[in-house]
C-alpha cells in the first residue's frame, strides 16, 4: 500500500500519469466532452472535475512557466471565469505559487489542447467543466 495517494485514484491512472514526460498534458473533462475523439488513455472517475484537479496537483507539478500551464474551456477568451474556474485557479495558485492564471482560448483552440493530451480523465460533471494541465518538472 502506498501512502499519500488518494484512494479514488485507480492504479491504472497512476501508471499512466507516471509514464507522462515533463511538459505533456492531462485532460480533465466533464461528462459531455466528446471523449470518443481522444486517442490517449481514458480514465473514468466518479468525482467532479474540480476534485480531480485538486488530486492531480498533489501528484504532479504544473509547468508554471508556460502560458498554457492550465487551460480551460471558454466560449471566448474574454468570457469571465465562472465560479468553478475561479476556485480551480485559486487552488492551482495555492499549490503552485508561480502560477499566473488559467488560459482561456477559443473553443476551437481548447479542442486542440484537449485532443493533444497524453492522458484523459473523464468525470460525470454535466459541464462545461474541462481543464488541460501541463506537467512540470520536479527539481
Amino acid at each position: 500500500m502506498l501512502r499519500g495517494i488518494d484512494p479514488r485514484v485507480p492504479p491504472d491512472l497512476l501508471r499512466d500519469l507516471a509514464l507522462m514526460g515533463h511538459y505533456e498534458t492531462v485532460l480533465v473533462a466533464d461528462g459531455n466532452f466528446p471523449a470518443g475523439r481522444l486517442s490517449c488513455p481514458r480514465h473514468f472517475l466518479t468525482i467532479g472535475t474540480e476534485q480531480v484537479v485538486e488530486i492531480l496537483l498533489g501528484l504532479m507539478p504544473i509547468e508554471t512557466g508556460a502560458t498554457d500551464a492550465v487551460v480551460t474551456r471558454s466560449d471566448t477568451p474574454t468570457t469571465p471565469l465562472n465560479a468553478e474556474q475561479r476556485r480551480v485557479q485559486k487552488t492551482v495558485r495555492q499549490a503552485e505559487p508561480g502560477f499566473e492564471a488559467l488560459l482561456r482560448p477559443s473553443l476551437e483552440d481548447f479542442a486542440g489542447h484537449a485532443l493533444g493530451a497524453s492522458v484523459a480523465i473523464l468525470t460525470p460533471d454535466p459541464g462545461p467543466s474541462c481543464y488541460v494541465l501541463r506537467r512540470g518538472v520536479l527539481v
